[in-house]
């Protein structure tokens, strides 16, 4: 990257994670990952050695420590054991202030997160979507979202989503950031292998087939708890899932757990307060009513889809498992038009 004060050269690995950056003014950063994608060490131009401990091993799980700061998440920066307070607004941490109520920092951000205006000396990496988990490197100016680093002078990640998803790889927020944050920095899917007991499995063409895994991606099988799931539905961009349903919307898991209506609401209610967008496809190789198109219809953005297998309905495409309905959700309306595929629908017998 070539800017007023020189040219700035960034390392990369064989996952497109930076590895060192060298500065146009001197200097070199390092990072160091974990197996999961998470950043776990850096050291800056400065020299200064920082670790990072997190409250789990995942790239959105809170961080705790970095070495020189230590963090209660969503609440407070403490550092020579004296703690400074976040005071949020709806996306970002816009004030600091001291153990004796008074102000000591204060920030405004642009919508890409660019700082228009402060005051103070800030503390720590959290601020601009600082509740969403986004990082600032103060050596570097570039923030951690997740899986990948984003840049807030041209609004724009510098690697590509490996999704590869229409047409701009790099783009931040569908270029949309007052109404939404990226916590992990990648369009990630979460696959879910549910009870298969007595589910046919001969014969039923490719369209519930599971993708294999990718960086970003969530896969669940056996022995997983429901709530692990649940979490990982908040951040996901498309939702696989292969196994028993039933007419009240449930979805039954290898564990013997079941995932429910009301779980779902809690998932929307999550990704609402959290400002993710809607889903872009959701495949769901199980039985399930109409009446709770509804719901899945709030999980989707516009324009996203929907595929499955509505015999509970009475109605199927032909020929049967190979060709499931296939419902798409239009602007303005929240429950998916129809769109079968492959022919016109027919009536059939419940299965």
């Amino acid at each position: 990257m070539t800017g007023a004060s020189g040219t700035t050269y960034l390392n990369y690995d064989y996952e497109d994670r930076i590895t060192s950056i060298n500065h146009a003014g001197g200097g070199t950063s390092t990072y160091t990952y974990n197996a999961l994608d998470t950043r776990v060490g850096r050291v800056d131009k400065f020299g200064q050695n920082y670790t990072y401990k997190r409250d789990g091993a995942y790239v959105t799980d809170p961080v705790l420590n970095e070495g020189f700061y230590k963090f209660t998440p969503g609440v407070s920066v403490r550092s020579n054991d004296t703690s400074r307070y976040y005071h949020h607004g709806i996306k970002n941490v816009n004030a600091l202030s001291e153990q004796n109520k008074t102000l000591s920092a204060t920030r405004q951000y642009d919508a890409f997160g660019n700082v228009v205006g402060s005051t103070g000396a800030w503390s720590g990496p959290f601020g601009y979507a600082g509740p969403f988990g986004y990082q600032e490197d103060g050596d570097s100016g570039l923030k951690l979202l997740g899986h990948r680093y984003y840049d807030s002078s041209t609004g724009r990640f510098l690697t590509r989503d490996l999704s590869k998803e229409g047409r701009n790889w790099y783009g931040y927020c569908d270029n949309n950031p007052l109404s939404q944050a990226d916590c992990r920095g990648l369009e990630g899917r979460v696959i879910v292998h549910g009870d298969t007991k007595g589910v046919p499995a001969a014969g039923i063409g490719d369209w519930w087939t599971m993708p294999s895994p990718k960086r970003g991606d969530k896969e669940f099988g056996a022995g997983v708890p429901k709530q692990d799931i649940l979490e990982a539905l908040i951040e996901a961009d498309e939702f696989y899932f292969y196994g028993h349903g039933d007419e009240d919307g449930n979805l039954y898991l290898k564990s013997g757990d079941v995932i429910t209506r009301e779980d779902i609401r809690w998932v929307l209610a999550e990704r609402k307060r959290r400002g993710k967008r809607g889903m872009r496809k959701i495949v769901l190789r199980a039985c399930f009513s109409q009446g709770n198109m509804d719901l899945w219809g709030q999980l989707l953005a516009d324009g996203g889809e929907f595929w499955g297998y509505s015999g509970l309905t009475g109605e199927t495409w032909p020929p049967h498992w190979n060709n499931p309905g296939r419902w798409k959700k239009e602007p303005g309306r929240q429950v998916p038009r129809r769109a079968p595929a492959g022919g016109k629908k027919k009536k059939g017998k419940p299965s």
